[in-house]
């Protein structure tokens, strides 16, 4: 399989962890008494779920979906959605909650615009290392998190500046997972502006 469809295929993924988020979201907001208690159990349940197939599809020769999508860095620990995961539970749980959303969509649609963008970027940041940025990867990101940052916190500078920092921190993290860099710092700096 070549090397951008195989990539494609993963942020696939990657994106797909916007549908647990979003149940999780949407069971959140519900009026009813017990709703922030199964938002929690249903968030609990699913990374149960997650971290058993992680399992499998990291430890076992068993065939999962997206099991032979395995990055270089993860044939020696779980990496990647599990820590977007992790981040997105700690984001919720030390954040407000609009704020926690806003770092999470940015670390999943943003990461991946990033990723698409330097994919078929030709025009390198850093072109004497083994940092992928791309100018285009920057500015398809930037665009992607300005739009759900304003989408989700409405018209102000607090969204363009975590928007901002979203792409500023996928384009220099490059030995820390981003996928704990991002979200934890973009509503980290978000709760200091706000």
């Amino acid at each position: 399989m070549k090397t951008k469809q195989a990539i494609l295929l993963r942020k696939s993924l990657h994106l797909a962890l916007i549908i647990p988020f979003g149940i999780f979201w949407y069971i959140s907001i519900q009026s009813y008494e017990s709703a922030q208690e199964y938002a929690r159990l249903f968030l609990a349940i699913w990374v149960i779920l997650f971290l058993i197939y992680e399992y499998i599809r990291l430890d076992t020769k068993l065939w999962v979906p997206f099991s032979q999508f395995v990055k270089p860095k993860e044939l020696n620990s779980s990496v990647d959605g599990l820590n977007l995961v992790l981040a997105g539970i700690v984001a919720h749980s030390v954040f407000p909650f609009p704020i926690a959303v806003t770092a999470i969509l940015i670390a999943i649609i943003g990461d991946t615009s990033s990723t698409v963008g330097a994919m078929y970027g030709t025009m390198k940041v850093f072109p004497k290392t083994d940092n992928k940025t791309t100018w285009e990867g920057i500015i398809l990101s930037a665009v992607v998190n300005i739009l759900i940052a304003i989408s989700v916190l409405g018209w102000s500078y607090v969204p363009i500046v975590m928007a901002i920092a979203g792409v500023i921190i996928e384009s220099f993290v490059v030995k820390l997972d981003d996928n704990l860099a991002i979200p934890l710092g973009v509503a980290f700096l978000g709760q200091i502006l706000s």
